[in-house]
């Protein structure tokens, strides 16, 4: 048998992800006109990188800096899901729980032990043991492609099926969480 997880406790809920990407979008926002407005005194520093910049490639720059915003806050998403998932899996076994759900995931246990594949193992047991979220199951494994398109450097040409960003990963995330009965 497999040694058991030590929980960190440093799992990340979707609201506080959600909270992080608000508050670095309108810093970086207010950051973006503060630089362009020419009655604010209160500062004199304007970034070397940026001098000289015309003004389209200046809105290119900060449009570029909230797309990679969102890149990682979706990556932070993806994770997060994936974490609940599978501390919820593993506290299925290690607790012995009795319910249907609980018994199915700890065969998938027996024969994968801590390393069962999420998207094999545990989702497609989700996926039998919970018809009626198929569907979002079916997205959180698309939006899984993006997650390790990110995770691996993004060196090749992602085939996503559709163009992802912070808040349809948010609700896909969302609703997977919301339509499975995790602990």
């Amino acid at each position: 048998m497999d040694k058991r997880v030590s929980f960190s406790g440093e799992d990340l809920e979707l609201a506080e992800i959600a909270e992080t990407y608000e508050i670095t979008f309108r810093s970086l926002v207010n950051y973006r006109e503060s630089l362009t407005d020419n009655s604010n005194t209160r500062s004199s520093y304007f970034p070397e990188q940026l001098v000289g910049y015309s003004r389209d490639e200046f809105v290119t720059y900060f449009q570029s800096q909230i797309e990679e915003l969102g890149r990682t806050m979706c990556l932070n998403l993806i994770a997060a899901t994936e974490a609940k998932l599978r501390k919820d899996f593993l506290q299925r076994v290690y607790n012995r729980k009795r319910d249907n759900n609980s018994r199915a995931l700890r065969t998938v246990y027996k024969n994968k032990g801590r390393y069962a594949s999420l998207e094999a193992d545990i989702l497609d047991t989700w996926k039998n043991l919970e018809p009626s979220a198929r569907d979002v199951i079916g997205e959180y494994k698309s939006v899984l492609q993006m997650r390790h398109w990110l995770a691996h450097g993004r060196y090749w040409v992602a085939k996503l099926g559709r163009k992802y960003d912070f808040f349809s990963v948010y609700a896909i995330c969302e609703n997977l969480q919301s339509n499975l009965p995790l602990f």
